[in-house]
């Protein structure tokens, strides 16, 4: 009898196990086949809009509106404008925030938000033109059109100019390469 209710059990359980790994197995199969390679640049400036200060009133960074120019696979050419697109940089540490909305040629737009910190570029071929190097991690956080539900992530390798003035314009170049779902 003991023996009869273990068989028993197998073969009550070895339905319920299938259709566990079925339905764990699937949707990460379907996503995986929705990750793609993310690669492109990003070219801009970001326009002074006002200064960030402490508690005590001391100028601690500023907040810029940006236009952006970029291409990328899934989007090919893309723009962001300054009416949806800006960061705020430190001047203490130099590190900086922002979101975007970057949007395709055919008007799907795809949402980014995005942290990360300068440094003094030691690179010779790009010291002069952007004298502070910069990393940064981009997040996609859907969109409208084909990007509606995207998600992902890229590292964002490049450089921004160190204005002169504290108002003046800031000039940046990025590469980036990640992965996108959508």
């Amino acid at each position: 009898m003991t023996r009869l209710l273990k068989r028993g059990r197998v073969v009550l359980l070895t339905p319920i196990v299938i259709w566990l790994v079925v339905s764990i197995a699937v949707p990460h199969a379907e996503s995986a086949d929705r990750s793609k390679p993310w690669k492109g640049r990003v070219d801009g400036v970001g326009e002074f809009y006002e200064f960030v200060a402490d508690d005590d009133g001391n100028v601690i960074g500023r907040i810029d509106v940006d236009t952006i120019v970029g291409q990328s696979t899934h989007m090919g050419r893309f723009t962001g404008a300054p009416e949806s697109s800006f960061h705020a940089l430190s001047f203490i540490d130099l590190t900086f925030v922002g979101q975007a909305i970057w949007r395709a040629a055919n008007g799907d737009e795809l949402y980014v938000s995005y942290h990360g910190f300068g440094f003094p570029n030691t690179d010779p071929d790009t010291m002069e033109e952007f004298p502070i190097a910069a990393t940064a991690i981009f997040i996609a956080e859907g969109g409208t059109g084909r990007f509606s539900n995207a998600a992902g992530e890229m590292v964002v390798e490049g450089g921004f100019t160190s204005p002169a003035v504290p108002t003046a314009p800031i000039y940046y170049s990025f590469d980036f390469d990640g992965t996108l779902f959508y």
